[in-house]
């Protein structure tokens, strides 16, 4: 019988030890959906492949995502330049894997008209 209520504990403390898990990924949601639908749109303006627009929205959300981790980060512990550019450069060198200079500056004037509508 105790046994069998250890069990039970332990089935409960992993099933709610789970759920705590997954809710940590719920604040990236939006950030992962925009990335995909802006994937989605440069893919039909730039002619993008599958494996291009997966990566081209992997890198969209990575960006956005060391972003938002800067922004909610206390001041002592960040240096925000320094986080900045590995990011940047991380960004850059994702996609200069899968897209050509031209591809890239294409899509980077195409972002930057996006965000000034």
């Amino acid at each position: 019988m105790k046994k069998l209520i250890t069990l039970c504990f332990f089935a409960m403390a992993l099933l709610l030890g789970t759920q705590n898990g997954f809710a940590q990924d719920e604040k990236y949601q939006p950030l992962k959906e925009d990335a995909k639908v802006l994937a989605k749109e440069l893919k039909k303006i730039m002619g993008l492949d599958d494996i291009q627009t997966k990566v081209v929205a992997r890198a969209l959300f990575a960006k956005s995502k060391g972003n938002l981790d800067i922004s909610e980060s206390s001041e002592e512990v960040r240096n925000p330049a320094q986080n900045q550019e590995r990011i940047e450069a991380n960004y850059k060198t994702s996609l200069l894997k899968v897209l050509t200079d031209e591809q890239l500056v294409q899509m980077n004037t195409y972002l930057a008209n996006r965000i000034k509508m």
